[in-house]
């Protein structure tokens, strides 16, 4: 597996894609879910990206701070649940 994480200090936008992660099968883009800095990285999925297999839901990647507190609270209504993701994917 291959994590191509975004980079400390990076401004992203919601919905951009800010990273990769690689399997042997497939290559998928990571979006991000608000807008704003990319303040911290999780250092154990640089050194070794198959642990998000091992627990996909529990782990963090990485950490953004919004940008600013009025639009974070729409940018999460536009997301989708764990729920209504699961429904929709068939798992």
């Amino acid at each position: 597996m291959f994590f191509q994480a975004p980079k400390p200090g990076q401004q992203v936008k919601q919905g951009e894609a800010i990273a990769v992660i690689e399997s042997v099968k497939a290559a998928s883009d990571i979006h991000a879910p608000v807008s704003g800095e990319i303040v911290a990285l999780n250092e154990a999925i640089d050194s070794s990206p198959e642990i998000v297999n091992e627990n996909p839901y529990g782990i963090w990647l990485f950490k953004i701070k919004p940008s600013s507190e009025s639009s974070v609270a729409s940018e999460l209504d536009q997301l989708m649940s764990l729920e209504k993701y699961s429904a929709t994917a068939g798992a």
